[in-house]
C-alpha cells in the first residue's frame, strides 16, 4: 500500500464513521472525534511511528530524527467538524501529515523529530471558546473553562466530556501547558481552500503567508452574501 492509498482509505473510513448527510459530524470531545483520533493512532502504529496523547486529548505522531533534543518540526490540523460538515476540513491536514511521515520514514533519517499533531476541538460551534485543543496545549485557556464551558448539543461541561473521553481537565484548571513553544522549530498546516480564490484562478495550491486575527463585535451590520468565515475576499 502506498502512502496515498492509505490516505484515500482513511478518508473513506472517516466518512463512514461520521456520516451525517449531507456531510459528516464529528463533535468536539464526542465519541466520533475520539474514534477518528483512534484511527490515526492505529495507522501510526502500523507504519511504525511513535504516538502519544496529551492530558487533554491532542494526538502527536512522531518520526524520530537523528538529534532528538533539537526543536521539532510539526504539521497537523484538527479532526472535529461542524454539524454536517465536510470530510476534508481538518482531516486533509492530518492525513497529509501522515503521508509525509510515512514517506520520510522510507528515506534517510531526518535531522530532527518530525511530528504530526491531530488537534482536538477546533470548531467553536460545540463549545463557546475558540481553538480549544491548541490553546489548551499551550496552557492558554481560561482556568475556569473546564467547568464553565458547556457543549451546545449536550449541555454538559467540557470537564464532563474530557473525563468521559478518558482525559483530565485539571491541567487546564492549573494552566499547565502540554507543549513548549521553544521546542518547536516550525509548524505547517495543510488545509483545503474554503473560499473561491484558487478555484477561480485554476491554481492547485497556495502558500499562505499571513492570516487575519480573530476580532469579534457584539453589534454589527453585514452587507453581502453568506459564505465561509474568513475564506472569501
Amino acid at each position: 500500500m502506498t502512502p496515498l492509498d492509505r490516505a484515500e482509505r482513511l478518508f473513506d473510513e472517516l466518512a463512514q464513521i461520521s456520516a451525517d448527510p449531507p456531510g459528516v459530524t464529528r463533535a468536539s470531545f464526542g465519541p466520533v472525534e475520539n474514534a477518528a483520533h483512534g484511527i490515526i493512532a492505529r495507522e501510526a502504529g502500523n507504519i511504525g511511528l511513535e504516538a502519544r496523547t496529551d492530558d487533554i486529548g491532542n494526538l502527536y505522531v512522531t518520526l524520530p530524527g537523528r538529534d532528538r533534543d533539537a526543536p521539532v518540526l510539526m504539521t497537523g490540523s484538527h479532526l472535529d467538524s461542524v454539524p454536517h460538515g465536510g470530510n476534508y476540513d481538518g482531516a486533509a491536514g492530518v492525513l497529509a501529515g501522515l503521508v509525509l511521515l510515512e514517506r520520510l520514514s522510507q528515506g534517510p533519517q531526518p535531522p530532527c523529530d518530525v511530528t504530526l499533531m491531530a488537534i482536538r476541538a477546533e470548531e467553536m460551534i460545540w463549545f463557546p471558546e475558540h481553538y480549544l485543543g491548541s490553546r489548551a496545549a499551550f496552557g492558554l485557556l481560561p482556568k475556569n473553562a473546564p467547568d464553565q464551558l458547556r457543549r451546545s448539543d449536550s449541555g454538559r461541561t467540557l470537564a464532563d466530556h474530557l473525563r468521559e473521553a478518558g482525559f483530565d481537565p485539571q491541567p487546564i484548571r492549573d494552566g499547565i501547558a502540554q507543549l513548549d513553544k521553544s521546542r518547536i522549530a516550525g509548524f505547517v498546516e495543510v488545509h483545503i481552500e474554503q473560499g473561491p480564490v484558487l478555484v477561480e484562478a485554476d491554481c492547485p495550491v497556495g502558500i499562505v503567508t499571513g492570516i487575519r486575527g480573530n476580532i469579534r463585535h457584539r453589534h454589527c451590520r453585514i452587507i453581502g452574501e453568506t459564505t465561509h468565515a474568513g475564506g472569501v475576499p
